[in-house]
This record gives structure tokens, C-alpha cells and sequence, in this order.
């Protein structure tokens, strides 16, 4: 069984649709995803976007995923994807440092065979969402694990894209006092925020090739999910809508999956049904 399809699917998720209704494909795999906007603008809709439309690689071995989930409640909605998962902060920051464990184990496997990560079932891709980035960067009140989260994102963002780590981080201040590392994400995408962040976002110009964040409609007035996207082909940022991912929806995607129990940042194997 090749999994063409499937594979073909990380490079090319659908995501949402253009001003145009022409849907935006984004790549996931050798990538790095930064969302910024305000809080209830729809950040979660791209997040849940993003996992589900990973559904069918999921299912056949491709991806892997980790959940960070300082809030408690954005990704916990889908608890049986993530086959790591951590909600408070000595838990995150031991699963982020499991992450990097398994890039460097993974980086050491492929030196000096290939340069290049291909996803597979005994390799897949691993996916790390991190909920809100900016409390693990500034807001952790532990200032030694803000300081070991701080250095294992760093690590993944910097060595992640070649031997398949792809991190997804989602944030409401995107100043470099809260996500100092904002520059090392390849895909950006900007919803609803006022003009100066704009351009830290999606980089110097920004604002003045079109993408005028502070103009996208309010959430109850039709604005969730809108943002400005900017990826390493395009030359100016694209509107795109992402879609309303209710609890029911997300509940009704993962229903159909195999239970995966995962307690803190540890993983639960015994008696896992096969995928």
C-alpha cells in the first residue's frame, strides 16, 4: 500500500477559502506554521482545521501528533489525536523536551543515509501544536521552565524541518517580548489585530501590500476565522477564511478514530487498537 494520497495530503492540506472561493492548500510537512490574532477571532479554526484535515495520514501512520495545551481546553476538545499530550506547565515542558529527544533520535537515524525527510509509517511526521506559545515564552510563571521551554522550541523551530518535526504554534501577542522566535516559522497567518502587528507578523511591508488585519470584521460580525496567510511561494499575503470548527464537528471527526489514552506528557500503549 503506497499512501499516495495521503502523503500527498502534507503537502497540500486544505485550509479554507480565498476572497476568490478558490480553497488555500497549505503545506505541513518540512514547515513551521506561526498563527497570530486576537483572542475569540478563530485561531482555534485553524488549529482544528489543520488536525482534521490530517485525519486520513493520521490514520494510516504518516503523522504523529502533540498536543501543548496551557489553557486546558482548546485541544483537550480532541484529546484522543494527540498521542502526547500536556496541560499544565511541568508537563509541557517535559513534552516538549521528549520532542526534542525524538528529533535528535530521528536526525541520527537519517545521518549520512538521506538529507531529505520522507514520511512514512515507521517515520512519520510529527506535529506539534502549541495552544498559546506566548505563555510558554513569557507568561509561565516558573521561571527555570520558562527558560527549558523556551530552549527546546527554539531547538525544534531550528532543527525540526528536516527530519520531520513540523510546530504550530498559536498566539495573541505576537511582539518578540512574548514569541521571540517568531522570524523562524515559514508560514504565517494574521487575523484580526491591530496595524502595527501586522508587519511583525507577516514581515516588513506587510500591511502595505494588502493585508489590513485591523479592517477584518469583528467575530460576531462575521470576522472568525479570517486572516492574512503568507507562505514561502506567495509575494503578498492572501485573505482566507478557515472554517467553524464547532465541538460537535471535531467530536464527530475523532469519534470515528481509535482511542489513544495519554495521561500528562506520557504516553499510554498498552492495548492500543491498530490503526
Amino acid at each position: 500500500m503506497g499512501y499516495e494520497r495521503e502523503l500527498a495530503l502534507l503537502k497540500a492540506v486544505p485550509m479554507g477559502r480565498g476572497l476568490d472561493g478558490t480553497v488555500w492548500h497549505m503545506p505541513i510537512v518540512w514547515q513551521h506554521v506561526f498563527i497570530a490574532a486576537a483572542t475569540g477571532s478563530g485561531k482555534g479554526s485553524w488549529l482544528w482545521t489543520l488536525v482534521l484535515g490530517l485525519v486520513p495520514a493520521w490514520r494510516a501512520g504518516l503523522v504523529e501528533f502533540w498536543g501543548c495545551d496551557p489553557k486546558m481546553i482548546e485541544l483537550a476538545m480532541g484529546r484522543e489525536v494527540w498521542e502526547h499530550y500536556a496541560d499544565n506547565d511541568e508537563d509541557s515542558v517535559t513534552m516538549l523536551e521528549q520532542c526534542v529527544d525524538a528529533m535528535h533520535e530521528r536526525t541520527r537515524h537519517m545521518q549520512g543515509i538521506s538529507r531529505k525527510f520522507t514520511p512514512s509509517v515507521s517515520q512519520p511526521l510529527n506535529v506539534l501544536v502549541i495552544d498559546e506559545m506566548g505563555y510558554l515564552a513569557a507568561y509561565m510563571p516558573d521561571k527555570r521552565l520558562r527558560e527549558r521551554a523556551d530552549k527546546a522550541v527554539r531547538a525544534l523551530l531550528a532543527k525540526g524541518r528536516a527530519p520531520g518535526f513540523a510546530v504550530v504554534g498559536a498566539v495573541q501577542d505576537p511582539r518578540k517580548e512574548t514569541c521571540g522566535y517568531r522570524d523562524q516559522f515559514s508560514i504565517r497567518i494574521a487575523g484580526l489585530m491591530t496595524a502595527p502587528m501586522v508587519d511583525l507578523v507577516l514581515g516588513e511591508g506587510a500591511y502595505e501590500a494588502g493585508a489590513l488585519c485591523d479592517r477584518i470584521p469583528l467575530p460576531h460580525a462575521g470576522g472568525a476565522g479570517v486572516a492574512y496567510v503568507l507562505d514561502e511561494v506567495s509575494m503578498k499575503p492572501r485573505m482566507v477564511r478557515a472554517p467553524w470548527c464547532s465541538d460537535e464537528v471535531i467530536q464527530r471527526v475523532l469519534a470515528r478514530m481509535p482511542v489513544k489514552a495519554v495521561v500528562g506528557a506520557q504516553d499510554v500503549k498498552d492495548e492500543q487498537p491498530a490503526r
